[in-house]
C-alpha cells in the first residue's frame, strides 16, 4: 500500500531533517503573527497536530511520534502551503485541500486560530457515519 505524499513528506523531515521551506510561503492566514494555531487531522485512524505559540514554539505530532523546533515548523510551512485559508473559509473547502495532498481517508479535521487581536476562529469538521 503507497503512503500519501504528505504522510512521504512528514517521514523525510523525521528521518532526514534535511527538507528547507521557503520562509516566504504566502497564505491568507498570516501565522507569523498570529498568537496561536492548533491543526488537527484524522486520517485512516492517525492524529496528526500541528501546534504553534508565537513567537517560535512549534510542534508537530502523529502518531506516539512528537518533533519539536525547526522539523516542526517546517512541516507546519509545509501544511500551510497545501491547505491555505482565509477566517471567511468554509470548512468544507479545506477538508476538499486536504484531501487533494493525500488525507484521503479524512475522519476529522479542526484547526483553532487565537490571533494577536484577540479574537478566536474554530474549524471543525467530522465524517459522517
Amino acid at each position: 500500500m503507497e503512503m500519501f505524499p504528505l504522510f512521504r513528506f512528514l517521514m523525510m523531515i523525521f528521518l532526514s531533517f534535511s527538507i528547507l521551506i521557503s520562509p516566504n510561503s504566502v497564505n491568507a492566514i498570516n501565522w507569523s503573527k498570529d498568537f496561536e494555531m492548533t491543526m488537527t487531522i484524522r486520517d485512516a485512524g492517525v492524529e496528526y497536530v500541528w501546534m504553534y505559540r508565537n513567537p517560535d514554539t512549534f510542534v508537530f505530532e502523529w502518531g506516539h511520534r512528537l518533533i519539536k523546533g525547526d522539523p516542526a515548523r517546517q512541516s507546519f510551512e509545509e501544511l500551510l502551503d497545501e491547505l491555505t485559508f482565509s477566517e471567511d473559509t468554509p470548512v468544507e473547502t479545506i477538508v476538499e485541500q486536504a484531501n487533494e495532498v493525500g488525507f484521503d481517508e479524512l475522519e476529522r479535521l479542526e484547526i483553532k486560530l487565537h490571533n494577536g487581536e484577540n479574537k478566536r476562529k474554530t474549524w471543525v469538521w467530522d465524517k459522517e457515519i
